[in-house]
């Protein structure tokens, strides 16, 4: 955070003990001569003349530093030019102890990216009862949504909860995340439209999806659910389930694609009969997957 710049010696007079009239401040980096900005505004937009020079009594209109550069000298002389002092390691940034303490009912530090696109660039953490949020917010500050929580009790941690889609642990996918947006899921192969809701849960690489009963009278031989592209995952092979072909319930194999899954009969994925009844009963498939598949 920019802070208020202050004179770091009292305010200077004349040897008549009169105030000093178009007194100047030069700010450079700390040892050399290089001059630094500083800014008439907090939000450090609008730069001051270097050196500033002060008005007919002596005083001097807002200076806020920059806290991205390096510490300040900071050398004050008459309008003349007369060095009255010079000094070295004025602080840029007032946060410079090794603690930093927040001490209020409810503390809050409260982050703001500048070149970040609407609504995007709030963060906040804050401490709330037994609770340490991370949230992050619109660009009014009046919503925020709660991205972790962390609880306590006493000096014991209790839980963390994660409100995210993904949660990943040294670059690996560990999340556990549910989702239903598979509605309407369709078979295909029967003669008449025949839909039911998938539920995903993806654990790491492991995807298991449950799947309803569904069936009908079959115009094809072959048969797949499709309907599953909000799930994003590319393919993670074949894997063995259970289907229905002319009637009777087996063992088949379930082909795991991008936005759908073709089902075949028996461990070698034959082709179904066109007559008769097919579908697959209520189940659940399981598959491992890469991770950048599932993100």
């Amino acid at each position: 955070m920019p802070q208020l710049f202050m004179l770091p010696h009292q305010v200077p007079l004349s040897s008549s003990a009169g105030l000093l009239a178009g007194a100047k401040l030069t700010f450079s980096a700390t040892g050399s001569s290089t001059l630094q900005n500083t800014y008439s505004d907090i939000d450090l937009t609008t730069p001051n003349a270097n050196p500033v020079v002060a008005d007919a009594n002596g005083v001097f209109s807002a200076i806020y530093l920059d806290p991205s550069l390096p510490h300040y000298r900071v050398k004050l002389t008459t309008s003349a030019d007369v060095l009255i002092y010079q000094q070295d390691n004025v602080p840029s940034n007032q946060n410079t102890s090794q603690q930093f303490r927040l001490k209020a009912t409810t503390p809050e530090l409260l982050f703001q990216e500048t070149d970040a696109s609407s609504d995007n660039s709030r963060w906040r953490i804050r401490v709330d009862g037994e609770q340490l949020l991370i949230q992050i917010g619109d660009d009014a500050e009046s919503s925020w949504a709660d991205v972790a929580t962390l609880t306590r009790s006493g000096n014991t941690p209790q839980s963390l909860d994660f409100a995210g889609q993904y949660l990943r642990v040294n670059g690996v996918l560990t999340a556990t995340q549910e989702n239903s947006t598979a509605a309407n899921a369709t078979l295909t192969g029967v003669t008449t439209t025949v839909q039911g809701d998938v539920t995903i849960r993806r654990s790491g690489t492991k995807v298991s999806l449950k799947l309803p009963a569904l069936s009908g009278t079959s115009n094809s031989t072959a048969m797949s659910l499709t309907g599953l592209g909000s799930l994003n995952f590319s393919s993670g092979g074949v894997v063995l389930c259970r289907v229905t072909d002319n009637g009777t319930t087996q063992i088949g194999t379930a082909t795991i694609g991008t936005s759908s899954i073709t089902f075949g009969v028996g461990a070698s994925g034959a082709s179904f009969t066109s007559s008769g009844t097919k579908g697959i009963p209520a189940q659940l498939i399981i598959f491992d997957t890469d991770l950048a598949d599932i993100a």
